[in-house]
Formats: structure tokens, C-alpha cells, sequence
């Protein structure tokens, strides 16, 4: 069975830290699940041994590119 949000993951996991990084500097997001989803992608670029995964529980929308 696939798991809820592996095309997320994966996706999340081609980012580079420096990448991540640049994303929060110029962030302008107004929902603050959304800022936490970008602040956890950035956490897991730079964490090489340790992948934290991303909550099922939020509404799969969240994890979108485009804002609602």
C-alpha cells in the first residue's frame, strides 16, 4: 500500500538545503500549516540520518504548491 503522502516525500527529498533555505527567506505564506509543512521539508534537507515524516493527519491540500 502506498503511503498518503510518498509523491510529497519524495518530491521533498530532491530539495537541497540551500534550497529549503532560499524557499524561507522569501516565503510569504499567510497559512501557518503551511509554514510549518516548508519549515519540516528544511529540517529534513539537512537532517542526512534522520527523516521525520510529514503528517497524514493535515489535509492533503496543505501540502500543495499553489495556496487555496
Amino acid at each position: 500500500m502506498r503511503n498518503k503522502l510518498q509523491t510529497f516525500t519524495e518530491f521533498s527529498q530532491t530539495l537541497l538545503p540551500h534550497e529549503t533555505q532560499y524557499l524561507l527567506s522569501v516565503q510569504n505564506l499567510e497559512d501557518a500549516v503551511r509554514l510549518e509543512i516548508l519549515k519540516q521539508v528544511d529540517f529534513n534537507s539537512r537532517q542526512i540520518k534522520q527523516f521525520t515524516p510529514y503528517d497524514p493527519t493535515i489535509d492533503k491540500l496543505k501540502y500543495t504548491l499553489f495556496p487555496e
